[in-house]
């Protein structure tokens, strides 16, 4: 199953050839059909995202 995301953005850094940016968001574990697990992990997890990108 797929559905977008919001993603909050942190910092976004450029130094020569390559850009950094990072962001953080929350998904309902339920909102994907994933509902197994339940005593293994929350039914809400906090995701942080690192992209580095060159040119």
């Amino acid at each position: 199953m797929t559905q977008p995301i919001a993603v909050t953005l942190g910092t976004v850094a450029h130094e020569g050839k390559r850009m950094t940016a990072s962001g953080t968001t929350t998904i309902d574990r339920y909102a994907f059909g994933i509902t197994k697990a339940k005593g293994m992990t929350g039914r809400h997890l906090k995701i942080t995202l690192e992209v580095v990108a060159h040119r």
